[in-house]
């Protein structure tokens, strides 16, 4: 048995014409969703022994949805957290043939199913992921310009995350030589 899958949006259009195109969407409150479609095909050895004669068993195409919601959380000190927190995923809608390319519903059934279930359980273990949001870092060169990155913002907007940065002058520079021989240069 061998089995390979595929990405392409146009073998998914072609059998899943109501899926929408694989990405993701945000909305104001921080709720994710993303959508994954992918094709697979099953092969399988039609003449045991020898090698080289495969045929199609099974072709698959699926669109599966996860949901989740993000959010940044300030902790102490002024320190904050990018936090992820997956929610529910489930198949929206599968497709399955055989090698005749005959549709088997009732494999699509069982396989939306057994998958949704699995996914719902697996779901009520996943924990939250939190990453913290570390201290932007300044490179020399921007430095010896007289300016220092301060602190790293990120703001959830309407279909878009927004990342700000703000600066702070600097009234020493971390090497002196350096800073002479770059301001030399860009002189």
């Amino acid at each position: 048995m061998d089995i390979y899958a595929s990405l392409s949006h146009s073998l998914i259009h072609k059998h899943l014409p109501d899926a929408k195109q694989s990405g993701f969407q945000i909305d104001k409150n921080g709720n994710i969703r993303l959508i994954f479609n992918f094709t697979g095909t099953m092969l399988i050895q039609s003449e045991p022994g020898v090698k080289g004669v495969w045929e199609e068993a099974r072709n698959v195409w699926v669109s599966l949805v996860i949901k989740g919601k993000v959010q940044i959380k300030k902790g102490k000190r002024g320190s904050k957290k990018f936090v992820m927190n997956p929610k529910s995923s489930e198949i929206q809608s599968i497709k399955v043939t055989n090698s005749q390319d005959e549709e088997m519903s009732s494999e699509a059934v069982h396989m939306t199913y057994y998958f949704n279930k699995e996914l719902a359980h697996l779901f009520q273990f996943l924990q939250p992921v939190e990453i913290p949001i570390p201290e932007p870092f300044t490179p020399k060169e921007i430095e010896c310009l007289g300016i220092s990155f301060d602190e790293l913002d990120i703001s959830i907007r309407k279909g878009f995350v927004e990342f700000d940065v703000s600066y702070k002058e600097v009234d020493q520079d971390r090497d002196s030589a350096f800073c002479q021989k770059f301001i030399s240069q860009i002189r």
